[in-house]
């Protein structure tokens, strides 16, 4: 008697990671599953086992690699059966034009880029600790949604045009490049996924896009009053963070340190920029950062013309760790200006120190601490204050 062939669960293990991120984000990018938690190798091992069983299936346009569910919609009841409503009316409403752009458009480069930008940035912030799944957060479409304020949570811009009406803006939102917003008690981020290459910025669509998100946290997150001005850019490497450093006059419709927003974070897609962006989500993080590394130095820099984070006598210091790249730009050109390296200190992780001593290193004084280090002393202050 044969072997009695096992029916596959669709909510448990790797697999139901697996099917979960197809059910929120419509595909998968291959390039965000090693930042998944767990063995990466595994996630592979059970993709290829859902490609022969004819579940997902694979397609490729310029060096990207995504997956998503196969004849959705002739084999719904099979893929949903396991999961809650929400799922179904959020694949149809959010899903589809991610799948449209790998599948019925996949030969178009910028279809297919853009949606492979969509999935990859949702995949990092999930990585990084983000509610993201539809039943791990409240719908951003209804109308009695409230937020909650010690949550973190990410909603792709998809989700955020649909929380309230954009009346005479929407043709400017349309416009935004924005991927998504991470709502977090270490603050309210604006995320780009840029990939290895400065994207085009039309500026006031992404300060409209800004402001409409201030309205959707006034609506949704009661007894909050924040004002959206913070970018988080994830690269596939530091290149296009060293372009927009470069003093040469930049493109003027790509993004750039001048015409982005007041702060923007660059953060790389790996590792590092994962435990990046999960110590960016907590409560005053820059606060405690800057307690830990500028202690007995004046942080009150108001009397200073140049704009950095604590003085040393006479010596300015910005703190890196803080990867915000319109302060450094700015250091760097006062730094330039006064062309004393003895004058200007920047304080880095041990991670970032290669690239910030290529665009500093000739005017200022790097110094670097092990990130390491860091992160596990927070990790551990966060878990037990979890336990409490």
């Amino acid at each position: 008697m044969g072997k009695r062939k096992r029916r596959p669960t669709w909510n448990k293990g790797y697999r139901g990671e697996i099917m979960k991120l197809l059910l929120t984000v419509g595909i998968i990018s291959k390039r965000g599953i090693p930042l998944l938690s767990g063995n990466h190798r595994m996630y592979l091992r059970k993709i290829k086992e859902m490609e022969e069983e004819r579940i997902i299936e694979k397609h490729r346009n310029n060096g990207n690699v995504t997956e998503n569910l196969k004849d959705f919609d002739k084999r719904m009841d099979e893929y949903l059966s396991e999961y809650p409503n929400g799922y179904y009316g959020h694949y149809n409403r959010y899903c589809r034009t991610n799948v449209d752009n790998v599948t019925k458009y996949g030969k178009d480069k910028i279809q297919f880029e853009r949606a492979v930008r969509d999935s990859e940035s949702a995949m990092m912030v999930y990585s990084s600790g983000a509610k993201m799944m539809v039943d791990e957060k409240p719908a951003l479409r209804l109308e009695k949604t409230v937020i909650p304020k010690r949550a973190s949570i990410y909603y792709r811009t998809a989700e955020v045009k649909d929380a309230s009406d954009t009346g005479s803006e929407n043709k400017i939102l349309a416009q935004t490049r924005c991927n998504g917003w991470l709502t977090s008690p270490g603050g309210e981020y604006l995320v780009y996924l840029i990939g290895k290459k400065l994207i085009r910025w039309t500026k006031v669509s992404e300060t409209s896009y800004a402001g409409y998100i201030t309205t959707v946290i006034d609506k949704k997150k009661e007894g909050e009053k924040r004002n959206v001005k913070e970018g988080i850019l994830l690269a596939y490497n530091d290149e296009p963070y060293r372009r927009m450093m470069t003093p040469k006059k930049q493109v003027s419709t790509n993004l750039n340190a001048e015409n982005g927003h007041p702060v923007m974070y660059g953060l790389t897609y790996d590792e590092y920029g994962k435990e990046m962006l999960w110590l960016m989500q907590r409560k005053n993080w820059k606060e405690r950062m800057k307690k830990e590394y500028l202690s007995g130095m004046k942080v009150n820099t108001r009397t200073s013309v140049v704009d950095c984070d604590a003085l040393d006598g006479d010596v300015k210091v910005l703190l890196y760790c803080i990867p915000d790249l319109v302060k450094l730009k700015r250091f760097i050109a006062a730094s330039t200006w006064e062309n004393d390296v003895t004058k200007y200190h920047i304080y880095c992780f041990d991670f970032q120190e290669k690239f910030v001593v290529d665009v500093a290193g000739d005017y200022c004084e790097v110094y670097t601490t092990p990130f390491e280090e860091y992160i596990s002393t927070i990790k551990r202050e966060s878990a037990a204050d979890y336990g409490k």
